[in-house]
């Protein structure tokens, strides 16, 4: 599970902080591109080891929103 915030919108891109199972002292950074499911890892959260949140972040992410969470299992 992880948390999200938008940080910025430019056109079709969009910004956010990705928190890994809810941690707010430990964010990444994450850049989408519309509702294509493809980005880009800025900065990865010291809490995220081997980018799988931030991937599970890109893929699952509605950009149509400011914050939210996305779960998987």
């Amino acid at each position: 599970m992880l948390k999200y915030s938008v940080i910025s919108r430019e056109g079709e891109v969009a910004r956010y902080y990705y928190y890994p199972e809810g941690r707010l002292e430990a964010p990444g950074v994450l850049e989408i591109v519309g509702n294509t499911k493809s980005g880009k890892v800025i900065e990865e959260s010291k809490a995220d080891f081997n980018k799988r949140y931030a991937f599970q972040g890109i893929r699952g992410i509605d950009v149509s929103k400011d914050k939210g969470t996305v779960a998987w299992y």
